[in-house]
């Protein structure tokens, strides 16, 4: 059965993404991709992990750049706690509320309901994967 962990290396402006399937017997293969560090590569990033049905992720940054891929955890563990693709607008509205400020910059909820559907299709189907995101957080925290 595959299981397919991604890891992530966080950088200032750019995520070096690399997934690979960790039951395979014999030589594993990676896959490897870059995205930027903006919300709108965050949010490709997001469903790229789905659409490769990867079950694990893992990262690393030693610097603060971290933070908005760790907000993208907070996101993730949210939406698979969802029951419907109202809450996933919900919770999508939210955390960009939390990210971003006031609803002046986020906009409406219903704005969001096209991504909320196209989301919970994808979490909703037999492929849904458990993402966990982990961080060398630093000694301060």
């Amino acid at each position: 059965m595959a299981y397919r962990i991604a890891g992530i290396d966080v950088h200032k402006k750019m995520l070096a993404v690399v997934v690979s399937d960790v039951e395979v017997d014999g030589e594993y293969r990676f896959e490897r991709i870059r995205y930027g560090s903006t919300p709108e590569h965050l949010r490709l990033l997001a469903e790229w992990l789905i659409t490769q049905q990867v079950e694990e992720v893992v990262m690393e940054s030693t610097a603060q750049y971290w933070k908005p891929v760790w907000g993208l955890g907070t996101i993730v563990s949210r939406l698979q706690k969802a029951a419907s693709a109202e809450d996933v607008t919900r919770i999508v509205h939210e955390e960009f509320g939390r990210w971003f400020g006031a609803e002046s910059t986020t906009g409406p909820k219903a704005a969001y309901s096209a991504i909320g559907y196209e989301v919970w299709s994808l979490l909703s189907s037999k492929h849904r994967p458990r993402l966990l995101f982990e961080a060398k957080q630093p000694s301060f925290w």
